[in-house]
């Protein structure tokens, strides 16, 4: 079940970044030792950092994308992470050089030296910030569903009890401004992708939860809803129509009227239940 208080919460990663960060520079400077006498050597220390840490900024945008997009923990994920790092790194060492001696003492010696440690240092902070959002995701979002022995919160029982609502079945619980509206999974026709929440589409409304369509495709019944594209969950039943496009997808029209593509990464499950419906 999904507490509507949890939408309330406002997360920061700032203090995070700022510790991260304030412990990364604190690491340079003690791997630099008795070498900050030597002349730009603390400097060059104090504006790879700074750069880092403005690249860093202007990186939390993209980190934020995905981790709605893909899990961290593959080998594919990591590594196209990290390439995506070694260029800025490069860009930030350069940064750093031209800070540091300026350019007229910028060779490529002396600026070249330390891309691959900063695209390794970005590498780390942007794993790091996505690891977090998913976890803060998966924490405050959509869990699995609760087990028969799981009794609810004394919160949500209370909830239930003064709406009048039924506690059997999953049920979503929404906040809008000061007041809670449940809605159960039953009245859910689709689910939709929305930065950092999922739309819960019913006949007559939708209703917005914070969490990662991946999490929430783990937590509902593969029997019930499938997964048609990597921003589109929908009831099986509520399948009206499907028109196989030139390049391979899939035009899915529900009974609502509404229209969504199927991506060829999905389309063999929908071709699947075509043909066990043929069969039946």
């Amino acid at each position: 079940m999904v507490l509507a208080a949890e939408h309330s919460r406002r997360f920061s990663f700032w203090p995070i970044q700022i510790a991260s960060w304030s412990i990364f520079y604190l690491l340079l400077l003690a791997a630099a030792g008795t070498r900050l006498g030597e002349r730009d050597i603390f400097r060059y220390n104090t504006v790879g950092c700074l750069v880092l840490f403005c690249a860093s900024l202007l990186a939390r945008p993209l980190c934020r994308a995905a981790a709605n997009s893909f899990e961290i923990s593959s080998f594919a994920s990591e590594t196209g992470l990290f390439a995506v790092c070694l260029p800025v790194g490069c860009l930030a060492s350069l940064a750093t050089g031209l800070g540091t001696f300026g350019w007229e003492r910028l060779t490529g010696s002396n600026w070249q030296l330390c891309w691959l440690q900063s695209a390794g240092a970005l590498f780390l902070w942007c794993h790091l910030y996505i690891t977090v959002m998913q976890r803060r995701t998966q924490s405050f979002g959509l869990p699995s569903r609760p087990s028969s022995d799981s009794p609810e919160s004394p919160a949500e029982t209370a909830i239930i009890e003064r709406d009048g609502a039924q506690a059997a079945g999953r049920q979503f619980f929404v906040r809008t401004g000061t007041r809670v509206e449940i809605v159960p999974e039953e009245a859910v026709l689709w689910f939709a992708a929305a930065g950092d929440y999922v739309e819960l589409h019913t006949a007559t409304e939708t209703h917005l939860v914070r969490a990662t369509m991946r999490s929430l495709e783990g937590s509902l019944d593969p029997a019930v809803f499938i997964r048609i594209h990597r921003s589109r969950i929908v009831r099986w039943v509520q399948i009206a129509e499907l028109a196989t496009l030139d390049n391979g997808d899939y035009r899915v029209t529900l009974r609502d009227g509404s229209e969504h593509r199927s991506s060829r990464a999905y389309a063999r499950r929908l071709a699947q239940w075509i043909s066990s419906r043929a069969r039946t």
